[in-house]
């Protein structure tokens, strides 16, 4: 008897091919080595800011290498994806005049640090992510903030539990949402109040005609609660059950708490509204984002406007051009709550929002020694005991 092997062999190789593009798993190694040197006891700005609080500021002289690990596995066919990933950082500095790095305040390192360690799942419309994860680095590492008042890459990614929708799911025609809720256990030696909570929510909303063409526009919320004050006026902070119902839903505390969070809400909260506007067309995107910053009520209310951080960004999706992408990048933060008298009438004992600083919890949005939101917002000062305040 006669076979034709040959489209048995199609067949075969058809199947195995099907399988594989189903399942596919990849792992990368990667080593990086940077080294600094400076005729002050310092680093200029821009080569320690942003850099996921890998590198300190003080000394003259800086190594710093970081050893990545990451992976991934997918399978179409179940919808699944699964990443995960390991930062290890060796930084070395020498005194300055100040602290060098990873000998105390000033710094937030350490000589030898794990900087990430993650692993995230994405099974059909849900997103589960464990341990610290730097964000995504976006505008082509431009912005200065990141496209984002509350959250840049300039401290280190701190340890927390995050579930949410993977990606943005659509709910009727042209719309789509996406939301998150994050819960992280704050243990820094820098924090003024000891071991506190951090709760991170967010939902947006996005209209799509086509994929060329987006707006995205939502709020999100960050809030400090919980922990141990040094401070006898304060001593352990409101933690019980009820209380972080009061921080999810934004409500004001008891009666037994600060006065700022009866008239406000329980915890330290630092919010934003925020609106993208996307367009692509010929081989260019064009980017429009503009985040309004919350603290309390007159946030809210935007009675703290004209205080934005906006930008414009463009990006030639062409490789051989001379100039591939381009950022106008602005933030203000003079106004807060504070008008003038013909404008707004100020509450009797009203006083500016520090966006970045809080009166009960004094590190304010900070970890490991770093600014958590934009880096602009510096110098962090420290006390004699090396807390931030």
């Amino acid at each position: 008897m006669k076979v034709h092997l040959y489209p048995l062999f199609l067949f075969i190789l058809f199947q195995t091919n099907g399988l594989l593009a189903q399942s596919i798993s990849e792992q990368h190694l990667e080593l990086e080595t940077r080294s600094y040197s400076s005729t002050e006891d310092y680093l200029p700005f821009w080569l320690w800011a942003n850099q996921k609080g890998r590198i300190a500021e003080s000394g003259k002289f800086h190594t710093m290498t970081d050893m990545k690990f990451d992976g991934s596995y997918s399978d179409s066919a179940k919808r699944l994806k699964l990443n995960y990933g390991v930062s290890l950082v060796a930084s070395i500095a020498s005194a300055g005049s100040s602290i060098a790095a990873g000998s105390g305040p000033g710094s937030g390192l350490n000589p030898l640090q794990l900087n990430q360690a993650f692993v995230t799942i994405a099974y059909k419309i849900a997103f589960l992510k464990i341990g610290e994860q730097a964000a995504e680095t976006k505008l082509e590492g431009l912005s200065a903030t990141n496209g984002d008042f509350d959250y840049s890459n300039n401290s280190r990614p701190y340890p927390s539990l995050l579930i949410g929708t993977n990606g943005f799911l659509k709910i009727y025609r042209n719309f789509s949402l996406s939301a998150l809720y994050e819960e992280a256990l704050i243990r820094d030696k820098y924090e003024y109040v000891k071991n506190p909570n951090l709760q991170h929510k967010n939902f947006f909303v996005r209209w799509s005609k086509t994929e060329k063409f987006t707006i995205t526009a939502g709020i999100e919320d960050y809030a400090w609660w919980g922990g141990t004050s040094p401070d006898p006026a304060y001593g352990k902070m409101a933690s019980g059950l009820s209380d972080y119902a009061r921080v999810i839903t934004v409500w004001g505390a008891g009666p037994n708490a600060s006065y700022t969070e009866r008239d406000n809400a329980l915890g330290n909260h630092l919010g934003q509204y925020k609106l993208t506007v996307e367009k692509e067309v010929n081989n260019q995107t064009f980017i429009f984002y503009l985040c309004h910053p919350i603290d309390d009520h007159s946030g809210v209310k935007w009675q703290n406007y004209p205080d934005n951080l906006a930008g414009v960004f463009w990006k030639h999706t062409q490789q051989r051009t001379l100039i591939s992408s381009a950022l106008f990048e602005f933030c203000s933060t003079l106004t807060q709550n504070i008008r003038p008298a013909n404008s707004i009438v100020v509450p009797k004992g009203q006083t500016p929002v520090n966006y970045f600083n809080n009166g009960v919890y004094l590190s304010g949005h900070t970890y490991k020694g770093n600014v958590i939101g934009s880096p602009l917002f510096y110098p962090v000062v420290y006390d004699s005991a090396g807390r931030i305040i």
